[in-house]
């Protein structure tokens, strides 16, 4: 099939979609790519970019800046109970979302390529050659793949998979990003444990701190925190005052989970969140939306060179959902350790430290398995020569 005899649209310009965009650019394969919305939201929402992600972006032409961890700490009531660190000197990378946007944005203008806004999928009718997609002007236009990137909503969701559903993670969360001055250094994340909460501390683009209070989903209606209410649990954290500056993002969720059962359905491909919906304890939803961005691409550009969409597309659909699949499971330990210990207040000193330690070991081998290939394309870990190793976890008693 002749590259320029194949267009495909790309729904959706989130991170997943505009690096869908990108990919696909960069193999030559005409496209659009459209998105609901009239202008980029400018909240926060996911800022962690690991090695292997920042290896994808960076071969893609995206220029990112950004602040930079080189390991995770946790901490059980205060005291240092291990360490996830780097081995290499990449680290991970953490900015807004909006600003992630806005950089493959730019790269992708080099293949004179702009996102169409505001554009509304409605529907997507499959024929014998192509996609028939209807928008909400309603204009029609022919396709001949359509790759879906909307997100959770998922708009095509049901043309690839009409029983996917979500359920409830058991938690809940606030999150804030604001200026923040302590003892610790700058360039870690924290992980600090309580009887009753994780507090997650991570530094990002601007100065500025992204800190994330996870709970049990008790069912209750809880407002979004306000500054003095992240102070208070930053200071119960780390047992010592902190000053907290006006935050620049506040936000609650309640976080669900789910994984489709195909991301792929005849001429329609679901891709990133569309695809799945990942518990956020290990910052993989994004990143495993930038890897099924290069696979999806790959696939496509597979049929162009004469191999069978079954086979190409269906490999794409087994791999990626092989790895969500294997990060929904890992989140979900993860999870589990966290509620377990939640439910058990009155521990002693020694079972809650056993029970971090999991959580820990459970944390170190999602690093290792994402900085050794698990979350990236087939072969590209080779590329990365010795950037990203695997963590190691020590327990500094």
């Amino acid at each position: 099939m002749n590259a320029t005899k194949l267009k495909i649209l790309v729904a959706g310009a989130g991170p997943g979609g505009l690096l869908t965009a990108l990919q696909l650019a960069k193999r030559g394969i005409p496209l659009d790519i459209v998105e609901r919305d009239p202008e980029r939201s400018m909240a926060s929402k996911a800022i962690t970019i690991d090695p292997f992600a920042q290896g994808l972006l960076t071969e893609a032409g995206v220029q990112l800046s950004g602040a930079r961890t080189v390991s995770f700490d946790l901490f059980l009531d205060g005291v240092p109970a291990g360490r996830a660190a780097f081995d290499g000197t990449l680290g991970s990378l953490h900015l807004p979302q909006h600003q992630t946007e806005e950089a493959i944005e730019t790269a992708l203008g080099s293949h004179d390529i702009e996102v169409r806004r505001p554009v509304m999928v409605e529907r997507a009718a499959v024929r014998k050659d192509g996609v028939r997609v209807k928008f909400g002007d309603g204009t029609e236009q022919d396709y001949d793949y359509v790759i879906d990137c909307t997100g959770v909503r998922g708009v095509l969701r049901g043309e690839v998979d009409p029983e996917y559903h979500v359920e409830p993670s058991g938690l809940y969360m606030q999150l804030c990003d604001a200026p923040l001055s302590w003892e610790r250094a700058a360039d870690r994340g924290y992980y600090d444990v309580l009887d009753d909460r994780l507090v997650i501390t991570l530094p990002i683009a601007g100065g500025q701190s992204r800190v994330v209070v996870v709970m049990l989903d008790t069912g209750q209606a809880r407002e979004v925190w306000d500054r003095q209410r992240f102070t208070q649990a930053l200071e119960r954290a780390v047992r010592a005052p902190v000053e907290l500056g006006e935050p620049t993002w506040l936000s609650s969720a309640r976080p669900r989970v789910g994984v489709a059962s195909r991301f792929w359905n005849n001429r329609i491909v679901l891709c990133a969140d569309s695809a799945k919906v990942l518990r956020p304890l290990g910052g993989k939803g994004m990143v495993s939306g930038f890897a099924d961005a290069v696979e999806v691409a790959d696939a496509l550009a597979g049929v162009i060179a004469g191999e069978d969409s079954d086979v190409a597309l269906g490999r794409y659909s087994a791999r990626r959902r092989a790895y969500a699949l294997e990060m929904e499971a890992w989140t979900a330990r993860l999870a589990h350790h966290l509620t377990e210990h939640f439910k058990q207040p009155g521990a002693t000193a020694r079972e809650k430290r056993t029970r971090l330690l999991r959580f820990a070991a459970e944390f170190d081998q999602s690093i290792s398995a994402v900085l050794t290939g698990m979350a990236c394309p087939v072969g590209f870990a080779a590329k990365l020569d010795n950037r990203a190793c695997p963590s190691r976890l020590t327990d500094p008693s």
